[in-house]
């Protein structure tokens, strides 16, 4: 079965309640950071996987911390290692990027705000 979300939190939640039902539920992967930060609490408790590919909380790539969420690929963190290692190449090395700045744009999603630390 699939449900139409519209990527809004209330219809992955409830989405997620209704399919969890069904016989054979291997693991959920609702295609959306809001959505997957909204159900770290549900999925633990019901002990079913939640799969998040090229997103998802930085935390949960250290099991421990959410023992239910799988990272596939990349998360914040290492997005952002990516970009600041790609620019300290182009620059010339990491030490070039003493005294310069690296803006980002980001948007106003739990995912989009968890690398503005990291730069800071």
């Amino acid at each position: 079965d699939e449900c139409e979300t519209q990527y809004e939190v209330e219809r992955g939640v409830e989405c997620y309640e209704r399919q969890k039902s069904h016989a054979g539920a291997a693991a959920w992967n609702p295609l959306s950071v809001g959505i997957a930060y909204a159900m770290i609490d549900r999925i633990t408790a019901d002990k079913v996987p939640l799969i998040t590919v090229n997103h998802g909380r930085t935390d949960s790539t250290d099991g421990r911390v959410f023992p239910y969420v799988f990272p596939l690929l990349l998360n914040p963190y290492s997005e952002t290692s990516g970009i600041v290692n790609y620019i300290a190449a182009k620059e010339g090395g990491i030490d070039k990027l003493k005294g310069k700045k690296i803006v980002v744009l980001y948007h106003g999603s739990p995912y989009g705000k968890e690398t503005i630390p990291i730069y800071e």
